[in-house]
């Protein structure tokens, strides 16, 4: 059932789906990173980061709760705090859902620090969604 205006019934089709798509992005992330030579690829990473963190919190949803977020990214956050255990990849989806607009559309340069925090915090969402899915 959906919860509000910011959110959309799903089914576990969906979340299996954006699942794989998240591991898909993270593994884009990752490489990118690896070879990483100035800022513009940097960015790159980061922006493939926070796709991947948003599709894990989806499959979240879509797992727990049969919804997804449908909203501004920014907010996304508040859905995936509703099921159970999930505050901590809340934060770190909040996080890294920051580095979204400053990196997509700011073109502000990024630092390998920085392109190293948005790559742990989407891990950390995403070991969360593989966790759930473990467990059923």
């Amino acid at each position: 059932m959906a919860r509000g205006n910011d959110s959309r019934d799903v089914d576990l089709a969906f979340g299996q789906k954006r699942l794989r798509a998240a591991h898909a992005y993270l593994e884009q992330a990752r490489l990118t990173a690896r070879d990483a030579g100035d800022e513009f690829e940097r960015a790159t990473a980061v922006s493939s980061a926070v796709l991947a963190a948003i599709a894990a919190a989806d499959s979240i949803c879509a797992l727990r709760m049969r919804t997804a977020w449908k909203g501004d990214h920014a907010q996304a956050h508040t859905l995936l705090r509703q099921v159970a255990g999930g505050r901590e990849a809340a934060t770190a989806l909040q996080r890294v859902v920051g580095h979204k607009t400053a990196v997509q559309y700011l073109a502000q340069a990024v630092t390998a620090a920085r392109m190293e925090t948005a790559l742990r915090q989407a891990q950390v969402v995403m070991d969360f969604a593989d966790q759930l899915y473990r467990e059923g």
